[in-house]
């Protein structure tokens, strides 16, 4: 599986798909993945995790993911999402989105399009983050219900090969 991998990477280097600092992050994956480890021991959910992503944030050459700086500040960002996931109870959201990843993946470009038809009502936002917001819920939304009605309309079948529920 290395060596395969070690391939695709090359391959994917070399015709630009995927640049080093990626490639790496998904081998790490990959790797925890098969260590058969639990991934709440690799990532330990923490509060105080906030404090460095702060701390590294500050300074623009630590936000690149290619960087130990940038390592570390997706760790504490993990570590410290980890702990909200906990805090706040989204276990029954993210095992939703969890399970419809696929359908997600499919149907965002249509959505993603259809979320800038929104644009103008959020002019008044110069940062972006209320459009933002919006535009991830409606795809997101969107994504799910188009789902939900090609299982209720039997179109999943000729879709995705999904059985008729």
């Amino acid at each position: 599986l290395l060596i395969l991998g070690v391939c695709f990477w090359g391959i994917a280097c070399w015709t630009k798909i995927l640049s080093l600092a990626n490639a790496v992050y998904f081998i790490a994956g990959v790797a925890i993945c098969q260590s058969r480890q639990n991934f709440l021991s690799v990532f330990q959910p923490s509060a105080i995790a906030i404090i460095p992503f702060i701390l590294l944030s500050c300074f623009p050459e630590n936000l690149d993911r290619s960087t130990l700086a940038g390592v570390v500040i997706t760790y504490v960002t993990i570590s410290f999402l980890l702990f909200l996931h906990i805090l706040c109870g989204f276990e029954k959201i993210d095992y939703v989105l969890g399970r419809n990843t696929f359908p997600i993946l499919l149907f965002s470009p249509l959505f993603t399009i259809l979320s800038r038809l929104f644009i103008p009502l959020f002019l008044f936002d110069t940062s972006g983050i209320c459009f933002m917001c919006v535009a991830v819920c409606f795809v997101v939304l969107g994504c799910l219900s188009l789902a939900r009605l090609a299982d209720k309309t039997g179109l999943s079948r000729f879709l995705v090969g999904k059985e008729f529920l």
